[in-house]
């Protein structure tokens, strides 16, 4: 697996920026889109228990409540982005300040699906931390339980101004200039 600079290290996403995420979210419904088609595709629906790693701002928590399941169980290492999933989402959900690589030791419980959108770019550092959250997501599952983590095919290096940028970052990057400016 190549080593590329990741989003976090664009100087765009350091920190937590949930008002970033918020106003790309508003402006192109991006979040939103890939986590219904996520779990519309992985079959999630009506479940008991449904973890959401890397939930941030409850964008992807949201869709997954609206499916019904009994409980979703938001995960997210950023204390200000639960704040603000924690303000929109009221029933149907609860929040945990943590790692995702570490569901295996926060979550006391067995669960139905480990849902996790738009993470890729924390979790596909190397292939040992890929195999790390992998390996955690999968060890809370319950037997037959489902695994939804989707990634893009934009994963090859792009170089911009001498540095090099995994080329969805820098495209991601490009949309939120523009939905900012509005």
């Amino acid at each position: 697996m190549r080593s590329v600079e990741s989003l976090r290290e664009c100087e765009l996403f350091k920190g937590s920026h949930v008002e970033l995420y918020e106003k790309l979210e508003e402006g192109t419904r991006i979040y939103s889109t890939a986590a219904r088609s996520l779990a519309s595709f992985a079959g999630i629906k009506e479940l008991d228990v449904v973890v959401d790693a890397g939930c941030g701002t409850g964008i992807s928590t949201s869709e997954l409540v609206r499916r019904k399941n009994r409980l979703v169980i938001g995960v997210d290492k950023s204390a200000d982005m639960l704040r603000c999933a924690t303000a929109k989402i009221r029933k149907g959900a609860t929040f945990i300040c943590a790692d995702g690589l570490l569901l295996d030791k926060i979550l006391k419980r067995r669960v139905d699906a480990v849902f996790s959108s738009f993470t890729y770019y924390y979790f596909v550092q190397s292939e040992e931390v890929l195999r790390r959250f992998f390996t955690s997501a999968c060890n809370v599952l319950k037997e037959n339980g489902i695994f939804a983590f989707n990634v893009t095919s934009y994963l090859t290096p792009l170089a911009v101004g001498g540095k090099t940028y995994n080329e969805f970052a820098y495209c991601l990057y490009k949309a939120t200039e523009e939905v900012l400016k509005d």
